[in-house]
């Protein structure tokens, strides 16, 4: 501190005793501890202190520690605590010994997330490198009790910030914690990745975590997850997802989606989704999960007939590729769909416009691949033979041993015996049917022989015959 003002080491003690004499020097000469004591006091911290003794920092903290381990060996302690601020915080600022806390070993990762969240720690605790007794310590577990009080408190205008952060730290692999809680680190990872996802400008890298809590991220993973579904929310539909992701096809953006929510009901976290618009329906419109059912593999032809009648059920449907959900809600199936479409072909207010009658002509195309339907083949070739190409190809599709095919049949084979009326006679028929008279006529008899049995109403087309 005092290079050229202090005598040499092998002559303090002469000059002690000259001072201590009765010989006119004044004692206030003397160079004792609270003198050093102030002298570093008025330093105010670290960079200055260097600066004093031209010295860098590492030399300087040792320099530091053997000062206040002579100021304990005196007896004298009490002066760090009242008197003179000489123990630098882990800013380097010179503190007083009661305002300091001892750091056990705190990540410098959760005193960051913590000043995002509004409280320096690193002012109130001891510098690393310096060794002295505290009274107060502070330590991994008070940090997590702090940092999860303030992200429940909300207040923080850093907090989505602080929470990015928090989840970007992960239990270092080789921790000995780990061989009691395996999965965390599995855990830890996929909420990261969901919220790097969605956030990737503003998601930290993934940094490992040397001591932590099992209880650490407790708080902050409910409230990410709750502000990541709300930003899913916000997006409304399937597309704007995509685009947030920057997935290639709707497809990978949806079975991202059906993971992300999987995730949700493996945590034990559903509840924070389940009346949160981010169920995907079949138009790719985000729905709550109680406005959606549950698609009992109707196939899509049946949905385009529904289309057709005005009656659209895709909107009210979960998407398909969203798992998990076959039991949990209300299912829709073919049945359903079934009596649907007969109800709209038995009410004889329907407006049977062009698009209806498309809705019919494609109904009567669609064949199961696991059932022989001999009389239907006839009907569908019936009105081939009227309507031509109107009349689309054959489509053979699974899941339609469920469907009741009576008032649809009925109601072609009656419009089919309308056009034979309106012929008038055999001629008129063969030239509509571009047929010769013979073949006219066998066709004629083999309509007329149709099973009756295959219609909801069999008088309807015995008086139509």
């Amino acid at each position: 501190m005092h290079p050229d003002k202090l005598p040499q080491k092998q002559h303090v003690k002469d000059w002690y005793d000259i001072i201590s004499s009765d010989n006119g020097w004044s004692k206030s000469l003397r160079y004792d501890l609270q003198r050093l004591l102030a002298d570093i006091h008025e330093q105010k911290n670290l960079e200055n202190l260097c600066a004093r003794l031209e010295s860098n920092e590492p030399d300087t903290l040792n320099w530091l520690n053997k000062v206040i381990a002579f100021v304990f060996e005196s007896n004298q302690s009490q002066l760090l605590s009242t008197e003179y601020a000489i123990l630098p915080n882990q800013y380097g600022e010179f503190q007083l010994k009661t305002n300091l806390a001892k750091d056990e070993g705190i990540p410098e990762g959760l005193k960051d997330v913590l000043i995002l969240l509004g409280e320096d720690w690193k002012k109130e605790l001891l510098h690393l490198a310096i060794s002295c007794t505290l009274e107060k310590t502070r330590n991994i577990r008070g940090i997590s009790e702090r940092i999860s009080a303030l992200i429940t408190e909300k207040t923080s205008p850093n907090l989505r910030e602080a929470a990015y952060l928090l989840i970007s730290y992960i239990p270092e692999i080789n921790s000995t914690k780990l061989t009691h809680h395996q999965d965390i680190s599995v855990y830890r990872r996929k909420i990261w990745e969901f919220a790097a996802s969605l956030d990737k400008d503003n998601v930290p890298e993934i940094k490992t975590l040397s001591d932590w809590t099992p209880s650490l991220w407790n708080i902050c993973d409910e409230w990410i997850l709750k502000t990541l579904i709300g930003d899913i929310a916000q997006l409304k539909k399937v597309s704007q997802l995509q685009t947030t992701l920057e997935t290639e096809t709707e497809l990978e953006t949806v079975d991202w989606l059906s993971n992300f929510i999987s995730f949700l009901r493996a945590s034990k976290k559903e509840s924070l989704c389940s009346e949160q618009p981010i169920f995907p329906n079949q138009l790719g419109i985000f729905k709550k999960k109680a406005e959606l059912l549950f698609d009992k593999n109707i196939p899509e032809q049946l949905k385009d007939v529904l289309e057709l009648f005005g009656s659209p059920c895709r909107g009210k449907l979960l998407h398909r590729n969203i798992l998990g959900y076959n039991t949990s809600i209300e299912q829709l199936r073919v049945s359903d769909v079934s009596k649907q479409i007969n109800d709209i072909i038995r009410d004889k207010t329907t407006n049977q416009s062009h698009e209806f009658k498309s809705a019919i002509y494609n109904l009567i195309s669609l064949f199961s691949t696991t059932s022989k339907e001999q009389n239907r083949f006839k009907i569908w070739q019936y009105a081939r033979d009227i309507y031509a190409d109107i009349i689309p190809e054959k489509v053979f599709i699974d899941n339609l041993d469920d469907f009741s095919w009576k008032e649809c049949n009925t109601w072609i084979i009656t419009r089919i015996v309308e056009e034979v009326e309106e012929a008038k006679n055999l001629d008129c028929l063969a030239d509509l049917l571009l047929f010769n008279k013979e073949d006219t006529i066998s066709w004629l008899n083999n309509l007329l022989c149709l099973p009756t049995e295959d219609f909801s109403d069999p008088s309807s087309f015995s008086n139509a015959a």
